[in-house]
């Protein structure tokens, strides 16, 4: 490999899609009111890096969660519901916004080691599961998330 294909392939990030960086994260811990808290740890300096990996996943990711995560068909309703693609293909372009705010927030982390931890969480981690869709109510929301461990491993915790 020569030079300049060893800097393009540092900067595409392939060390860390070969495993040599661990997932991004922070030190999470739970504080003294019970909260999961990240704390700065030399992890984080790979949290930019990887939101800026996983930016472009971000419209695939929100349009798979409206399929996820929707509610069961009910008994008597009929077979194909016309909304869930419709959805998808909104939620999917609510995803292109992601990518931007995933891709700013990563530069942003990447210039401050982590420090400040300014990407979303979900973007700092490598993952291609669904995401929740941004057009879910409140109530669907917190449902999902309680089914959900939090960073500290809790099952329905909040961070």
């Amino acid at each position: 490999m020569t030079v300049r294909g060893a800097v393009l392939a540092a900067a595409l990030g392939v060390p860390m899609l070969a495993g040599v960086a661990g997932p991004a994260s922070a030190a999470w811990v739970v504080d003294a009111k019970g909260r999961c808290v990240a704390q700065w740890s030399p992890d984080s300096l790979v949290r930019g890096p990887t939101a800026m990996l996983m930016a472009p996943t971000a419209p695939f990711r929100n349009a798979a969660g409206v399929f996820a995560y929707a509610p069961p068909p009910e008994p008597s309703g009929k077979g194909f519901d016309f909304w869930e693609p419709v959805v998808a293909v909104l939620s999917g372009t609510a995803g292109v916004i992601d990518t931007g705010v995933w891709l700013g927030t990563g530069l942003a982390d990447t210039v401050t080691g982590g420090y400040f931890a300014i990407a979303p969480y979900h973007a700092t981690q490598l993952s291609l599961d669904p995401l929740i869709p941004p057009l879910t109510s409140d109530a669907q929301r917190r449902a999902i998330e309680a089914k959900r461990p939090d960073p500290c491993g809790r099952i329905g915790g909040s961070f």
